[in-house]
């Protein structure tokens, strides 16, 4: 997503969602400089404006319809609270960096209010469908420097975090 700042005042009177696959083009070395040839150097730190977006009031929602990176969704956390991206710097844009809990926001109630289902999912609640997941580190703590010194970043390397996966209240992961 590369949006012209002046369209975000636009989203908000359209009461439009800003959605995107966060991990899309920051994670895969293999199309190293492609993105920066392509757009060059200016835009690629427009790339993902989802601080500029918060503060204008539009509801983003992280996630969506397609793989465009990696399914684990602490890659996306770690991109938006630092903005690494696969060359390992944070060169893209350190302005548009968010708090994590308003990341996992976005992968959450905001993506079941894009969805229009904030009664059904996206939190829990009495009444929802329990879909959630269980990790074994404190997400909120992720871009802080130690976890970033003392872990392998690579892809597939923070695959084992998660502890238990529940789907509709019945547990359809569990880790032994």
């Amino acid at each position: 997503m590369l949006t012209v700042y002046p369209l975000v005042k636009h989203h908000i009177c359209l009461t439009l969602i800003a959605t995107g696959q966060i991990t899309k083009d920051t994670c895969y070395g293999h199309r190293k400089n492609l993105i920066a040839m392509s757009i060059g150097d200016e835009r690629l730190r427009r790339l993902m404006p989802w601080r500029s977006l918060e503060k204008a009031g539009v509801n983003v929602s992280f996630g969506s319809d397609w793989l465009a990176g990696p399914l684990n969704p602490v890659y996306g956390l770690l991109i938006a609270g630092t903005r690494y991206n696969y060359t390992g710097t944070d060169e893209w844009g350190t302005d548009e960096k968010i708090q994590l809990d308003d990341a996992l926001r976005h992968y959450t109630i905001d993506c079941a209010k894009s969805l229009m289902l904030e009664d059904r999912i996206g939190s829990i609640e009495t009444g929802k469908y329990a879909d959630f997941a269980i990790y074994k580190v404190d997400l909120t703590k992720i871009t802080n420097w130690w976890f970033l010194l003392t872990h392998d970043l690579d892809i597939g390397a923070l695959d084992d975090f998660v502890y238990l996966t529940s789907v509709g209240g019945r547990t359809v992961y569990e880790k032994e």
